[in-house]
């Protein structure tokens, strides 16, 4: 946990205590029952991290975890995830306070899991669409967050918003350095490639950038799925629908050692040029129910086990 944008590298100012850790079943809408607290104060800095000792708490079912801060001469940077937040930080203890749901979070925080070898890992390597932005809850309503929950899978973001295939071959990127230390995952889907189309590339160009992060993701897990990339409202550009259809059309042979490919356009659009109105939050992104329709869109199974290594020795083969 650290008060620092990793994506940019922005620091935040200002002193920021944590005043605690909480734990309870989550009863729906942000309010929680049977509320334990798991760990005491923090001083969170505003350039390293603030690492917590290992917690053991149980998962079983829906888990909230809640906590209270306090603040002067700064205000904590804010991260996009969805949340609920109250006016208090003593609100952090308590079952169902006065609460508004926010997309964006206090601070850089993010939870290191330990669990059992049986239990499925599955990342999705994407954009902004893959961290599920202006959903009600970013991350939590993602589309490999809802995967995850229906499968009893644990679910990882090698997501942020912006990124490219183009943008993500160097090992050193921070979206591969942040879980370095992590166990890589027994499956990844591939939701990457509209940042990428909608720059402009040629169908060639888009081919060449797929060779090339096939490369990448085949040297963390054999396993590799694949999605097909939706229309946007907001870009009717004829070029590049063409392109992109060639594309999504090329992606269904299964190039590059992809085991299986999703389609993600059809769940969100009925014409395959716009977002389908009740799912459009700004003709990029969807609200919630357009990423619940793809998750549903992934019919056949993805969590396949496999024997994986530290996220650290692929990205050490690499150079980095």
């Amino acid at each position: 946990m650290q008060n620092v944008n990793p994506r940019y590298g922005t620091a935040g100012t200002g002193t920021h205590t944590v005043t605690g850790f909480w734990v309870g079943d989550h009863d729906g809408d942000g309010a929680m029952s049977n509320v334990q607290q798991v760990h005491g104060s923090a001083t969170i800095p505003n350039s390293t991290e603030w690492v917590s000792p290992w917690l053991t708490v149980p998962v079983t079912g829906a888990r909230m975890l809640s906590l209270g801060w306090s603040s002067s001469g700064g205000t904590p940077i804010g991260i996009q995830g969805g949340c609920w937040q109250t006016s208090a930080s003593a609100d952090a203890a308590t079952p169902a306070p006065a609460r508004a749901i926010q997309q964006t979070a206090p601070f850089s925080l993010w939870i290191e899991a330990e669990t059992y070898a049986s239990t499925p890992v599955v990342a999705v390597t994407g954009d902004s669409l893959s961290v599920g932005a202006n959903a009600t809850l970013p991350i939590h309503d993602s589309v490999i967050s809802v995967y995850a929950r229906e499968h009893g899978a644990l679910p990882v973001h090698y997501a942020s918003s912006g990124t490219t295939m183009a943008a993500s071959l160097d090992p050193e990127h921070f979206k591969w350095q942040q879980f370095a230390g992590c166990d890589a995952p027994d499956s990844i889907l591939w939701a990457m490639g509209s940042n990428d189309v909608f720059g402009g590339p040629t169908l060639a160009e888009m081919k060449l950038r797929h060779e090339q992060f096939a490369a990448v993701l085949a040297g963390i897990t054999p396993n590799v799925y694949a999605a097909t990339i939706a229309p946007r409202t907001s870009n009717q550009d004829a070029g590049i629908a063409s392109t992109r259809r060639a594309y999504n059309t090329w992606l269904g042979t299964q190039p590059d050692g992809i085991r299986d490919v999703f389609d993600f356009v059809t769940p969100v659009s009925a014409d395959d040029l716009t977002i389908r109105p009740s799912m459009d939050a700004d003709g990029t992104h969807y609200n919630s129910s357009g990423y619940v329709a793809q998750a549903a869109a992934i019919t056949r199974p993805i969590t396949v086990p496999t024997t994986t290594g530290l996220l650290s020795a692929y990205l050490a083969a690499r150079g980095a």
